[in-house]
């Protein structure tokens, strides 16, 4: 299982772009909509996890990962992995 932690406001601006973790992030983002994550939350839940880790990809400059992660928001918000719209 992944694990992520959030960045200080300073951390992006010190190290560069670190590709592996960013995209690591992004996977776990995707998984934690799709329900596949292992975590147990709520539609909210799983959501505001995934608005968290877009911000933390924006704070890194990862925005490649920021855009493809803001796609599956937009999925997910429409319905397409949750129980909520049919």
């Amino acid at each position: 299982m992944v694990t992520w932690k959030l960045l200080d406001e300073g951390a992006a601006c010190r190290n560069t772009l670190d590709y592996n973790r960013a995209n690591e992030l992004l996977r776990y983002g995707i998984a934690c909509l799709r329900g596949k994550a292992g975590i147990v939350a709520s539609e909210k839940g799983k959501l505001e996890l995934a608005l968290i880790m877009k911000k933390d990809l924006a704070r890194m400059g990862a925005w490649w990962q920021v855009k493809v992660l803001d796609h599956w928001i937009h999925r997910f918000q429409k319905g397409e992995f949750g129980d909520i719209h049919p």
